[in-house]
């Protein structure tokens, strides 16, 4: 993939992190307007959701990022703000897949539960390549963390979460930072039954 390609799946992907971002707190069980409320789970959804509950593992990658802490109205202008940064400083051969590279954002608080929220928005490279602010290397990591693939709107996430915190045993409980991983392109992917998000929680 050329650097122009890649900036095109790129940006596209890193709006489809958006739309994730925008949805309401992975914490919060219920809306107060039932027209906002995702579709409850399937059973078969539930049960692979406690499956990954009982099989946390460690998680570590190391990330790219830059941060951001402000209003969620506020986070589409970031990302067009990162993408141009990333870009001009030409890090595109740091990736990890450089064939088809897809973001993460790093959660730091419910965004349901403060007025502005803390995110990191970043792509998995190898090593730790050399970098101008406002972007940063770190490693990400997390000594038991669930990870689980949705399948639908990435409004879903709220009710993956949910039921995570519905089934947690004691010791196990899901906490933040929550990392999610864009792994479909919106550009390419219309039906929001075919859009996948990674979510990683981990448990403390």
């Amino acid at each position: 993939m050329n650097r122009k390609q890649w900036s095109v799946s790129g940006s596209l992907l890193l709006f489809g992190t958006l739309a994730a971002l925008s949805v309401p707190a992975l914490g919060r069980e219920q809306n107060k307007d039932k027209q906002d409320q995702p579709a409850p789970l399937s059973a078969m959804v539930q049960k692979d959701i406690e499956k990954a509950m009982g099989e946390p593992k460690e998680f570590s990658i190391t990330l790219t990022y830059q941060s951001f802490k402000g209003s969620p109205s506020e986070i589409g202008q970031f990302l067009r703000k990162f993408m141009a940064e990333f870009l001009a400083q030409d890090l595109g051969n740091d990736l990890t897949d450089q064939k088809d590279p897809k973001p993460w954002a790093i959660l730091h608080s419910d965004p349901g539960k403060a007025k502005e929220i803390t995110i990191e928005i970043g792509y998995e490279v190898k090593g730790e390549p050399k970098v101008k602010a406002p972007l940063a290397v770190r490693k990400v990591t997390m000594k038991q963390a669930v990870r689980y693939t949705y399948s639908g709107d990435p409004v879903g996430l709220t009710q993956v979460y949910a039921h995570m915190v519905s089934v947690a045993k004691e010791g196990k409980k899901p906490s933040f930072p929550v990392a999610m991983h864009m792994l479909t392109n919106p550009g390419k992917v219309t039906e929001a039954a075919q859009i996948k998000t990674e979510i990683v929680v981990p448990l403390e």
